[in-house]
């Protein structure tokens, strides 16, 4: 049994997690999650989340000084009470927002992903480490890793793709975990295809679906009981092609139009009012900036994380089955149940795939995608107006 204490209380599962052996060698430890170790989870997932910790300070700061650049005309004193108030306030109300995070909502927004009772397994083979429960499964190569480290009462286990797995401390033999620790940090870029390190083993398969299915959204039949494998290998272009279809993704767009419009009127507002000219340049200096990270996220870091799980001469490869579909982008291996799937559309050079548990979505190459399977899945995940659309051979 392994045991981690978290505040007063030990988070333990509620069985001894049992292990197995996977094929081709390595092992799957799998267990039941309590209440505890589910909140326990959230936690962690909220300590592991770098971004959020260092918008704190800004969220913190930024009012603050605005508040005292605003002071500017009634001298130094002023400026200086005006800060320190500020501060405090701002301290205060982010301290008892972090507060209720950790002890209320990060706790209740992981129960809704993973509710107590869920059967959870980590895997563990000489070139892949994985992570899967009922309905998901995410497996991603040794050689990908640039850090591990441990929060709260999880494994954080960093790739260059970034996408990362938090393991709870119950599915981490310790043998593992102290090897995963000591491992240097390093950082790796796109290469071509095979690296020294790539895996030479297949990657292990999700276990089989075993979870009551979530009602579909759509009135389709049941899935056919056949399998489509696809394979194919990554170019120059796929970094990129990937990176064009989450922006055309309808959370991108959506995104896009709330926040664009804001960050116009913010700057409008400050510019055109009677603040101080020191007040107006922060203000618009805070907008840029924040324009700034978006762009780096969306034209730098999405294409540099395909780049890096899949550089040119990587595999591809989609399996679509009667319980899952699985997508394989050089070290990363995606699977959903295809009951927890609720929307598919086409994309810009991808299918795009959206489950309802865990919520998420996958971008699967058009290479990989048959046209009567990409019509198939539509028709059956999609809305009725699709659905009567394709029904009728018209372009969806």
């Amino acid at each position: 049994m392994i045991a981690r204490r978290d505040g007063d209380r030990d988070v333990q599962p509620t069985s001894a997690p049992t292990t197995t052996t996977l094929p081709g060698g390595g092992i799957r430890v799998t267990t039941t999650l309590t209440d505890d170790v589910v909140s326990a989870l959230g936690r962690a997932d909220f300590y592991a989340k770098r971004i959020l910790w260092l918008l704190v300070p800004v969220i913190v700061g930024v009012p603050a000084i605005l508040a005292a650049l605003g002071r500017t005309d009634d001298g130094p004193r002023a400026i200086i009470t005006s800060l320190l108030t500020g501060l405090l306030f701002s301290g205060a109300v982010g301290a008892l927002f972090v507060a209720l995070l950790l002890r209320s909502a990060a706790p209740d927004h992981q129960r809704r992903l993973t509710p107590p009772g869920t059967q959870m397994y980590a895997d563990f083979t000489p070139d892949w480490i994985g992570l899967g429960r009922t309905d998901s499964h995410t497996v991603v190569a040794r050689e990908l890793i640039v850090g591990v480290r441990e929060v709260s009462t999880a494994l954080l286990v960093r790739t260059s793709a970034h996408q990362n797995l938090l393991i709870p401390d119950a599915l981490v033999p310790a043998a593992i975990r102290d090897d995963l620790l000591a491992r240097p940090r390093r950082r790796r870029r796109g290469a071509v295809w095979p690296r020294a390190d790539a895996p030479t083993s297949a990657p292990p398969e999700p276990a089989a679906y075993t979870g009551a299915p979530p009602t579909p959204k759509s009135d389709a039949p049941p899935y056919p009981p056949r399998t489509a494998h696809t394979v194919a290998s990554a170019d120059d272009s796929l970094p990129t092609r990937l990176s064009r279809a989450v922006r055309s993704t309808t959370a991108a767009r959506v995104a896009a139009i709330t926040a664009i419009p804001f960050l116009i009127a913010v700057t409008a507002l400050a510019w055109g009012t009677d603040n101080a000219p020191a007040q107006q340049v922060w203000t618009v200096a805070v907008v840029a900036a924040c324009a700034g990270t978006v762009g780096y996220l969306i034209w730098i870091r999405t294409p540099a994380a395909y780049a890096a799980a899949a550089p040119p001469g990587a595999p591809l490869a989609a399996d679509f089955g009667p319980e899952w579909i699985t997508l394989r982008l050089g070290g990363y291996v995606e699977s959903r149940s295809r009951a927890s799937i609720w929307r598919v559309r086409p994309g810009h050079a991808a299918l795009s795939v959206t489950s309802l548990s865990p919520p998420g979505g996958t971008l699967i190459p058009d290479e990989l995608v048959p046209a009567e399977i990409s019509v198939d899945l539509q028709r059956r995940h999609s809305s009725r107006r699709r659905r009567r659309a394709l029904a009728r051979g018209a372009t969806p």
